[in-house]
């Protein structure tokens, strides 16, 4: 049984043994018993009336809730046709029409022929009072009027407001005989009280005889809502027969109820008090957020579930609390890193509405939080940007991907800049795009160093092409006359002639390699792909035609099985490690060992030699652990071509001595 039924049936008992204990004493004063009836009679007709002032004043709430409906006031249209429609088929009304301010009625949805309908709409209704009534601003319930089909007919009209004007009325039919309004008069007044209700023109709009008609007691109640008067009618006699046959036979079960009573009352108390009395505990325990509390309660049935939701409602709460507190702590962490940020950070609307900036913003834009929220994202906007731009950036971030572009935007003190932007779209649970987040980096000085990179490698071809023509010249002829020195002369002047040739020689050497330099420099290939195993082989074999003395290994995993991220130069810079290892060497027959190492995150081109070793204070220079000292004297610039191509590439160069001697030199690069 539930606690409801339990406690229902509890307060039965009581009022039964209240009431035998009152009816015992009705056999000694009647007239007392027929006074407390009368009493009650007198009392029904406040009950009636109430009950249909509650009914009417939910119908006119129902009607001025309607009338609030923009289409409702939309006079002709097939949205009015269309609204009254719905408040016909929705509430319980048989019938709405809406009367335009002069009068004439625009619409109206009701069971009736289309001719009827038609001639009803557009007819003037201006003379009515419920009209009238509702025109002047107030909800007004007219007085009954006979239909075709017999039944009183009521109509509630309410004002119709636009902008503050009343722009027509709104009126609801309704059939007082079809159940909606008089159906709780029954259950009000019960099977033998009679029952009367008056029109305030006098017009007898329901009526119930009482049983037995005679003997009556009689009381009025009128209804606020409408004027209509409700007048009950009740028999003495019915009243005290019932009353005297209630008396005899509940005096004889007085002893038996006390006695159910009791023990019902021990019942209730170990069943429910003192499950109350935890159930309170545990409210109190949660509002002081002990979130976690249990009460244990082993009582079957409905309590022990009762203790089960508890329990569990508790733990919920409890896990809610830890994850509100631990959102709290991310939310904070999150604000304090957004702020403490040195990029401009700041959320829009839909709409491009600033809702929030942080502090970097007022560095970047000049704008403080004051200025910039409830502004458009516009204010930024420098007109440097084509309409274009932010047509596909709109595009982008309403259909929920990120938008990473460069921009010019404007500071508020009108000066221009240059920032990278990422905008991307903040959804709901739902997946819906309701915000977006817009991160700026401000890259002026980067953009600024970029244009005078590009001027000054403009500027250094300039120089390549003016020195490598007029070195190569000159070398020319100073290698020309050494020639001529050299065939003619004999002894000391002959070596020094074929030394002046040989110089002249290298010399031409480091301008190709200063050219090639230059080149990487000023248009440095673009990092890709690049099968490692077949470039090395071809280099290889290539230096091993150039140099048929020299001893050349190779230990390399099978074409195609190892790829790394580097630029194409990267065969060069092998191809120069080896040309440096073999020309550098001070052996008649140079060995120079190449192999491949990989792993999963890297590959690493090893060239090892066994000569004389690379300079440690060369090495420093190139790996940047020395300064250029005004006596350093570079061995080629072979190994710089050679830490520029890696540089490029992402990867490392590193230096380490051969045993017994000579060099090693790694390149490490990122595996593809």
């Amino acid at each position: 049984m539930k606690i409801g039924t339990r406690l229902l049936v509890l307060f039965v008992f009581l009022a039964v043994v209240l009431s035998g204990v009152v009816f015992a004493g009705f056999e000694y004063s009647k007239h007392s018993v027929v006074e407390t009836q009368s009493s009650h009679v007198e009392q029904k007709p406040d009950e009636i009336a109430q009950t249909l002032e509650t009914r009417f004043d939910g119908l006119q709430r129902t009607t001025r809730l309607w009338a609030t409906n923009p289409a409702v006031g939309a006079h002709g249209s097939a949205r009015q046709r269309r609204a009254l429609r719905e408040f016909a088929d929705q509430t319980t009304f048989d019938g709405v029409s809406v009367i335009a301010s002069n009068g004439t009625m625009t619409a109206i949805a009701a069971d009736l022929d289309s001719a009827t309908r038609q001639r009803l709409v557009g007819r003037s209704f201006g003379d009515r009072r419920y009209f009238r009534e509702a025109i002047a601003g107030r909800t007004y319930v007219s007085e009954p009027v006979t239909a075709s089909s017999g039944h009183y007919i009521v109509t509630i009209s309410t004002p119709i407001y636009r902008n503050g004007s009343v722009v027509g009325t709104l009126n609801a039919a309704l059939h007082l005989q079809n159940g909606t309004v008089f159906e709780a008069i029954d259950s009000v007044a019960g099977r033998n009280l009679g029952v009367t209700i008056r029109s305030r023109s006098g017009t007898v709009i329901y009526d119930r005889e009482p049983r037995p008609n005679t003997d009556l007691i009689v009381a009025n109640a009128t209804v606020r809502e409408t004027g209509w008067t409700v007048t009950v009618r009740g028999s003495r006699r019915v009243f005290a027969a019932e009353l005297k046959t209630v008396t005899y036979r509940q005096l004889g079960g007085v002893a038996l109820v006390l006695l159910l009573i009791g023990g019902y009352g021990w019942l209730f108390y170990s069943r429910v008090l003192r499950f109350h009395d935890a159930l309170l505990d545990g409210f109190e325990a949660l509002k002081d957020n002990e979130y976690g509390h249990r009460i244990d309660v082993r009582t079957p049935g409905e309590w022990s579930r009762l203790a089960s939701g508890f329990n569990e409602t508790s733990r919920t709460l409890e896990a809610y609390e830890r994850e509100r507190r631990t959102r709290e702590r991310e939310l904070r962490r999150f604000k304090r890193a957004v702020e403490a940020t040195g990029h401009a950070v700041y959320i829009t609307d839909t709409d491009g509405v600033i809702e929030y900036v942080n502090p970097a913003f007022k560095e970047i834009t000049g704008y403080d939080a004051a200025d910039a929220v409830g502004e458009n994202a516009r204010i930024l906007q420098s007109g440097e940007m084509s309409e274009e731009y932010y047509e596909r950036m709109w595009t982008t971030i309403l259909e929920g991907d990120v938008w990473e572009e460069e921009l010019v935007d404007q500071r508020n003190d009108g000066e221009r800049y240059h920032a990278y932007q990422t905008v991307a779209p903040i959804p709901d649970a739902e997946g819906r795009v309701t915000a977006f987040v817009a991160i700026q980096t401000e890259i002026t000085e980067r953009k600024q160093l970029e244009a005078d990179l590009r001027e000054s490698i403009q500027q250094l071809r300039v120089i390549d092409r003016v020195l490598r023509h007029n070195l190569r010249n000159d070398t020319n002829v100073i290698e020309g006359f050494a020639r001529l020195v050299e065939e003619e002369a004999t002894g000391e002047t002959e070596r020094y002639a074929t030394r002046i040739r040989e110089t002249s020689e290298k010399l031409r050497a480091l301008t190709d390699k200063e050219r090639k330099i230059t080149k990487f420099l000023s248009d440095p290939p673009d990092v890709e792909p690049t099968e490692l195993v077949e470039a090395v082989e071809a280099v290889v074999a290539a230096a091993s035609e150039r140099h048929p003395a020299a001893v050349m290994t190779t230990e390399l995993p099978e074409p195609g099985t190892c790829t790394a991220r580097a630029t194409p130069a990267v065969a060069q810079a092998v191809e120069e490690l080896i040309e440096n290892a073999v020309v550098h060497s001070d052996r008649e027959r140079p060995t120079v060992d190449v192999r491949i190492e990989r792993d999963a995150d890297a590959a690493r081109i090893v060239v090892a030699d066994d000569g004389p070793g690379i300079p440690e204070m060369e090495r420093g220079v190139l790996t940047g652990e020395a300064e250029i000292e005004p006596l350093y004297h570079g061995s080629g610039l072979g190994l710089w071509l050679v830490n520029l191509v890696v540089s490029q590439s992402d990867g490392s160069l590193t230096f380490d001595e051969n045993a017994p001697r000579g060099s090693v030199v790694t390149i490490e690069l990122p595996r593809h």
